[in-house]
């Protein structure tokens, strides 16, 4: 009759060694050491933005291509807005960063970014 509660909280220790777990705590550390700046934060999306850029153009030539010039216009206004959009969650990002950076326990990002255990996470 006893069964396991499936909705229980997971334990409090968290293993690290994952590459998805890592990778926040090293650009953490990363942030930290060289500050939250709108740079700092395309230089890490550029691939992203890249990947966005090339999907848009070939959707505006494609309408252009079938004299559908309105949709091509449209894309062009998803690009922009995707980038603006990208612009100000990068300057609220800068905003709070200091709060963040007091916040943070320190030790325990630097032994997540090792792929060490980390008690209490």
């Amino acid at each position: 009759m006893l069964e396991s509660n499936r909705y229980e909280a997971p334990e409090s220790t968290v293993a690290s060694s994952n590459t998805l777990e890592r990778r926040p705590a090293v650009l953490l550390l990363e942030t930290r050491e060289k500050g939250n700046s709108l740079g700092l934060h395309y230089r890490r999306q550029f691939k992203n933005h890249l990947l966005l850029a090339i999907m848009i153009s070939i959707a505006i030539a494609w309408f252009s291509w079938i004299n559908f010039q309105p949709l091509a216009y449209v894309m062009i206004g998803v690009f922009l807005g995707a980038l603006l959009r990208d612009w100000g969650i990068a300057r609220k990002q800068a905003r709070v960063w200091k709060i963040h950076a007091r916040l943070l326990n320190w030790d325990k990002v630097r032994q997540m970014a090792a792929g060490e255990t980390v008690e209490g996470g």
